[in-house]
């Protein structure tokens, strides 16, 4: 006979796919648990990130201050000495003459 063949009835089918979905189901909510997990630690991660960041910006602005202080330092030492050169250019004729006062008792 030609069409002796059992054919699955529509139940057999209808059950088949209710497995293969459940199936295919719960093989989606793993991989969504798992983006979700990932997705989580990617978010701490870029949290920890931008508190490092923020750490890092705070000493380099602390230590951007302290080189400006040490600056501010720096050229007011700068101008004393200059004065001091200054002054010591001024009267450095007349110390030339004490100087060579002293030499003719010495020699």
């Amino acid at each position: 006979m030609l069409f002796d063949k059992s054919w699955p009835t529509p139940v057999n089918v209808y059950e088949d796919t209710i497995k293969g979905e459940t199936v295919q189901a719960k093989i989606l909510i793993s991989t969504i648990d798992r983006l979700e997990t990932e997705k989580e630690s990617l978010m701490n991660t870029v949290s920890d990130l931008r508190q490092l960041l923020q750490r890092v910006a705070k000493q380099q602005e602390r230590e951007a201050q302290r080189r400006r202080n040490h600056t501010i330092e720096l050229e007011t030492e700068v101008k004393r000495l200059k004065t001091a050169l200054e002054v010591t250019e001024k009267h450095s004729g007349h110390l030339q003459d004490i100087s060579m006062f002293w030499q003719e008792f010495l020699e």
